[in-house]
């Protein structure tokens, strides 16, 4: 039987933490936890074997004083434990599950200090809690709300930072808010930090505590680093803060000190700039000579991103060629490492910039075509767009043995389907259009709207004249309009057919304050092109309003004629 010995063990931090005494207690057994778990952080005479293991059990951490057991935790949660001189993970995985139960079991009845510390190892975001301690961390902090006024304001950020990081909506975040509103001046940078990525993370709506910390952002930009500037972009991006001024200004910071930020911060920035629909030449062609000189320490999180960015906002670098020429070298040696849906937007952004790479097509193919390759089954709706965009492309524009790429014919259609079944918003200003084609045709059996075509591809307004300029009944297209056939059928060399498809773009279409088209714009009026339809672009802003220049202009736009004849198909 095991008796409690009188040995007294101390136990130093591991490497990254300079402490000389984490904790002094007695054990039961001369080879006591503490110094087990010293052990397996590489600071023990010896190698812990797994008959060693075997000598713990549960009972010996609920023996543990509460000091104890928050000392333990300091370590079995921190992302720098590692077990590198001893093969199993079993027992590290154990005492990491059992002393966050204790902890959990005990955390109500915690002094202020122990339950302040269990926050601030919780609240890393590197670092996996389990749901059980977080909620048990709500309910106390739910009832420390009326002394929250007694706490100094890094443990309120600590707080704040450890529910947001979590993602889920605790009924005492607007009140964290409010205090962190009350006293952002007393906030240390190190603090900012953090309160910059929870307010991103939690995608906080509090208008009062986005105000300070936008003004914040204003008056010490000069002073942040690129983990600060990544996190202000992440804030304002997430939490939709449109303020031009501090996206512009952040700009021009960033142009400025790019080359000595890492890649993860040039991705963010990259895709902050493409969500806002900014485009910035300048500090485009920074991000892309970042990445030239840096490509071994870009991720395949940072390439998605910056190609992303790059296709959304219409952007390719000034050297094309060198810049393709390493991603691609780079995309060859990393596909194994790479997690299909970013390869997938990836290679989706790399068509909208007109580049086809083969390897990567083939990637793509194969992974979708594969029976073994689950990841399919989890595919967004988005996902899917991209999917099917990719195999148009490269069956219209992609000439290198495009036969060799294709989507098996049954997932197509289902994915078809589940396209052609999704709900999509109609604009104003597109029904502003649909109106003016009704006076135009007199009619709405003349046109189409909102049609879906086999491609994958929702056109706003659709309709067929012959070789005469004569406009044919719609109804006689419905039920056929998923399938070119019908016009295959029709479309005869005595009576040529041309498809319109008239797109009514607004202004998120555009690059902001400009009449630079986005990238997902300008792929789809390509590959409608290739598929025979005409796309007609015009400026309806110009004439908004003036019926008469509205039919004028559609006519002359869609037509090139000023009178219009309607007919029957048959």
């Amino acid at each position: 039987m095991l008796r409690t010995t009188g040995n007294v063990v101390k136990l130093f931090a591991f490497n990254k933490i300079k402490t000389d005494l984490v904790s002094l207690f007695y054990r039961r057994c001369s080879n006591c936890l503490l110094d087990f778990v010293n052990q397996l952080n590489g600071h023990g005479n010896s190698t812990p074997s797994s008959g060693t293991v075997n000598r713990f059990s549960l009972e010996d951490v609920q023996r543990l004083t509460d000091r104890q057991l928050i000392d333990v935790m300091t370590i079995t949660h921190s992302s720098h434990w590692t077990s590198k001189f001893f093969n199993s993970r079993t027992f590290q995985k154990w005492l990491k599950t059992v002393v966050e139960d204790e902890c959990g079991r005990r955390l109500q009845t915690l002094n202020t200090d122990l339950w302040l510390n269990v926050v601030n190892i919780s609240s890393s975001p590197h670092v996996p809690i389990r749901a059980k301690l977080i909620n048990s961390l709500a309910k106390r902090t739910k009832g420390e709300l009326s002394n929250i006024h007694n706490l100094a304001v890094t443990d309120v950020v600590k707080l704040f930072q450890l529910f947001a990081e979590r993602g889920s909506k605790f009924p005492f975040m607007a009140e964290l808010e409010q205090r962190l509103t009350q006293e952002i001046d007393q906030i240390e940078s190190e603090s900012m930090i953090l309160l910059y990525h929870g307010v991103a993370k939690n995608k906080t709506k509090h208008k009062q505590l986005l105000s300070v910390l936008v003004s914040h952002a204003h008056r010490n930009l000069n002073n942040l680093d690129d983990a600060s500037i990544r996190n202000v972009f992440l804030m304002i991006t997430k939490c939709e803060v449109y303020n031009m001024e501090l996206m512009f200004n952040l700009a021009t910071i960033s142009i400025r000190k790019l080359l000595n930020w890492s890649p993860y911060t040039a991705g963010v920035i990259a895709w902050a700039f493409a969500k806002h629909l900014i485009y910035n030449r300048a500090l485009f062609e920074a991000i892309g000579q970042h990445f030239i000189d840096n490509y071994q320490n870009y991720g395949q999180y940072d390439v998605a991103q910056i190609l992303y960015a790059f296709a959304k906002i219409n952007f390719t670098p000034s050297n094309p060629n060198q810049f393709f020429k390493i991603l691609e070298n780079l995309l060859d040696q990393s596909y194994d490492d790479y997690d299909p849906k970013f390869l997938l937007n990836i290679a989706w952004s790399m068509i909208v910039l007109q580049r086809y790479h083969r390897p990567l097509l083939a990637k793509i193919y194969q992974a979708i075509s594969s029976k073994e390759c689950q990841y399919i089954f989890g595919l967004s709706l988005v996902d899917k767009v991209q999917i099917c965009q990719i195999d148009l492309a490269v069956q219209l524009e992609y000439k290198d043995n495009s036969s060799d790429f294709s989507i098996p014919p049954a997932l197509r259609n289902q994915w078809i389907k589940a396209l052609a079944d999704s709900k999509r918003i109609t604009s104003a200003i597109e029904i502003e259009v649909r109106r003016a084609i009704e006076r135009i045709f007199e009619d709405k059996q003349y046109f189409g709207s909102e049609v879906f075509i086999a491609s994958g591809f929702s056109i706003d307004i659709a309709f067929v004249l012959d070789n005469k300029n004569r406009a044919l009944a719609w109804n006689d297209f419905d039920g056929f309009h998923q399938s070119d056939d019908v016009f295959a059928v029709l479309d005869t060399k005595s009576n040529p057919l041309r498809k319109v498809a008239l797109e009514v773009d607004g202004a998120h279409h555009y690059a902001y304050k400009t009449r630079r088209q986005l990238g997902d714009t300008l792929l789809k009026h390509r590959l409608l092109k290739a598929l025979g339809w005409k796309v007609p672009y015009f400026e309806w802003s110009n004439i908004r309003g003036d019926v008469k220049a509205e039919l004028s202009y559609l006519r002359k736009k869609i037509y090139d004629i000023s009178n219009i004849e309607l007919v029957d198909a048959t």
